[in-house]
């Protein structure tokens, strides 16, 4: 057990400093030279604050901060402008509105992601699950479009959307009209087909570019594995301890996954339930029986419901290894942990029920089809309820998978 322990601590290591991608990019610095290179493409769910360059694929990294340069972009990815502006730092918590229905402004130096590009730019901040987003006529100032939620009562929430009004000021071309506006709302998808369409009215030869955004993906595998157990039973009454050794059994789980969309879809959370078993007996000559023994049965079958986070790291476009953590729920199945006499009667019968415990693995994948995970537990009680028996049930498992689709 000690020594797969650490070929897995080992396995954690060597992943964990996984080779990093750059892409092909360039940025403008703030005395408008142009810089070729590569950016390391996070795929940012949030906006950065600094972004990570390399000359070449061979040079040393450079840290960029929004400070240093006036825009950079990486090709066909994503594109942040560097601006100052007018940032409304109101909460769009429920529990911390604020109770003036006017935007609380700051001033902030920001890497704004450009969404729409045209006559009428579009922008947007992202921060956490709240997005901002704002907006650029031609060479005109970029400004804020103004939302805000705001506490009228106790359970009453008012909404300053006087985006609308700025954009009916704004957006004036064509057959565009102001219900067409109030009509709009606040949401990445409607501003920028609304931008889209100004755009396209203010110059016949507009043409939309638009990067792919990838759905997230979900994912089921079956998930065959070796389970290397080892269970411990102590009565803390009589100081009776029952080390039924190490195990290999055999198990089986269906795992979902859902890859998030962001990060260059490297995030997913996992659900697992798993079969297991382990099955063991043992006997000991307690110091107070001369002469007599104890034995002991475990007979521990349960499904496993262990729910976590993974996280993937590239090694090229088939193969990547990834890590992951879980917390697991375990539901115990005609299981039974008895300690008998040797007349055959019963010294202790524990009904099994577990405790929650963790899980950490690293594994490999392949073609996104075919995969190998090492897996560590914590140690598990499986005697929850009794305050004089306490058990540690530990497993390392190696778990194959395929996935279905």
């Amino acid at each position: 057990m000690k020594k797969t322990t650490l070929l897995f601590a080992l396995f954690f290591t060597v992943i964990l400093s996984a080779q990093i991608r750059f892409e092909k990019a360039y940025y403008i610095d703030n005395a408008n030279n142009r810089v070729e290179g590569l950016i390391k493409n996070v795929d940012w769910k949030n906006n950065p604050a600094f972004f990570e360059y390399k000359s070449a694929a061979d040079s040393d990294i450079k840290t960029v901060t929004v400070k240093d340069v006036k825009l950079f972009e990486i090709y066909d990815q994503s594109k942040f402008v560097s601006s100052t502006v007018d940032f409304d730092k109101s909460s769009i918590n429920i529990r911390n509105l604020s109770e003036s229905k006017e935007p609380e402004w700051v001033q902030r130096q920001l890497f704004l992601k450009q969404i729409v590009s045209g006559p009428a730019n579009l922008y947007v901040y992202a921060e956490g699950n709240d997005n901002k987003f704002f907006y650029q006529k031609g060479d005109d100032q970029i400004k804020q479009l103004i939302y805000k939620p705001y506490q009228v009562e106790i359970y009453q929430i008012g909404y300053n959307d006087s985006y609308k009004q700025q954009l009916t000021t704004a957006l004036t071309c064509g057959t565009m009209n102001k219900n067409q506006i109030n009509n709009t709302p606040y949401q990445q998808k409607n501003l920028v087909d609304l931008f889209t369409k100004y755009n396209q009215c203010s110059d016949p030869n507009y043409e939309v570019f638009e990067v792919e955004k990838k759905p997230g993906k979900l994912n089921l595998a079956v998930r065959p594995r070796v389970n290397f157990a080892s269970l411990q039973l102590r009565n803390s009454t009589a100081n009776d301890l029952f080390d039924f050794g190490n195990t290999t059994e055999f198990g089986v789980g269906v795992e979902l996954e859902y890859v998030f969309p962001f990060n260059k879809s490297k995030w997913a959370v996992i659900l697992e339930p798993t079969y297991r078993t382990y099955k063991a007996e043992m006997v000991i000559e307690p110091y107070y029986m001369a002469g007599n023994k104890l034995f002991a049965f475990a007979d521990y079958n349960s499904i496993e419901f262990p729910i976590g986070i993974r996280y993937y790291m590239f090694i090229d476009s088939q193969s990547k290894i990834f890590i992951n953590g879980q917390y697991i729920f375990d539901l115990a199945l005609d299981s039974s942990l008895q300690v008998r006499r040797a007349d055959e009667s019963v010294s202790q019968d524990i009904d099994v029920k577990a405790f929650a415990n963790f899980a950490f693995g690293a594994g490999y994948s392949y073609k996104s089809k075919y995969g190998v995970e090492v897996r560590y537990f914590t140690s598990r009680n499986i005697a929850r309820g009794y305050a004089n028996m306490n058990t540690s049930y530990k497993n390392i498992s190696l778990i194959l998978s395929y996935n279905l689709f």
